[in-house]
């Protein structure tokens, strides 16, 4: 299986609800993403 790390200011869609979301932080020392949805959600 190829395994690709997330980046920043890309867009992912999810596969189980199909939802897009945008990276927009990676915090390294505990492996947290934070992420933005279409409508201006965001999340961790």
């Amino acid at each position: 299986m190829n395994t690709r790390m997330p980046e920043v200011s890309i867009w992912y869609q999810e596969l189980a609800s199909g939802n897009l979301f945008e990276v927009v932080a990676i915090d390294q020392a505990s492996g947290g993403i934070e992420y933005q949805l279409l409508d201006g959600e965001v999340g961790e």
